[in-house]
């Protein structure tokens, strides 16, 4: 793959907030589904969204997308209030161009 195939990557670290904790998998899936419904599926390709980290006992992910949609990500991020049906927020703490620097920070 050529370098200008590639994308720019940007990660946002986000906390989940609610009295249950929630799986990597049901994470995952809520935040896909909200990505859906605010970018549509010509969106979602374009941000490439992964999950990279989720520590359940911290409650805390690394999200990546591409670096031009960083912004709009973090709004969509923002506005999961449920994830699997029980009430959660999604908080974004920050963002960077490194996990480690993010893992570092939380």
């Amino acid at each position: 793959m050529k370098a200008t195939e590639r994308f720019k990557k940007r990660y946002v670290l986000f906390r989940v907030i609610g009295e249950q904790g929630a799986t990597e998998s049901e994470v995952r899936n809520c935040v896909h589904e909200a990505v859906l419904s605010f970018f549509g599926e010509d969106g979602v390709s374009c941000a490439a969204f992964k999950l990279v980290h989720y520590g359940h006992a911290k409650k805390i992910g690394i999200a990546r997308v591409q670096r031009e949609q960083a912004g709009k990500m973090v709004a969509c991020i923002s506005l999961v209030n449920s994830i699997a049906g029980k009430g959660a927020r999604l908080e974004c703490v920050r963002s960077s161009g490194t996990v480690a620097a993010l893992l570092r920070k939380a």
